[in-house]
């Protein structure tokens, strides 16, 4: 079997965003420090790490997505090995 073909032979795909959970009620967020904005940095680093070690926690090593990945999103999952594609049309998918 050729080598790229080893490399892909478990996926996962989904039709949302790869991106950290909204909050469940309407709040308006202000950053308004530097602080502010670090913890907010800090929160969603750690929610995409949490989501990018649950795909390879599936077996995976090929993460499709509808939407597409968010560029932090994309920097870790290449960290931990795992390819991705994104923009792909619903029938695709299928």
């Amino acid at each position: 079997m050729p080598k790229c073909h080893q490399r892909c032979q478990n996926l996962l795909s989904w039709t949302c965003p790869f991106e950290p959970p909204k909050p469940k009620t309407k709040h308006k967020l202000d950053v308004t420090s530097v602080e502010d904005y670090q913890k907010l940095r800090e929160y969603e680093k750690e929610k995409f790490q949490e989501m990018v070690k649950q795909v390879k926690d599936t077996g995976a090593n090929l993460a499709i997505c509808q939407w597409g990945f968010d560029d932090e999103a994309n920097h870790l999952l290449l960290q931990n090995e795992l390819l991705q594609l994104d923009g792909l049309e619903d029938q695709k998918l299928r």
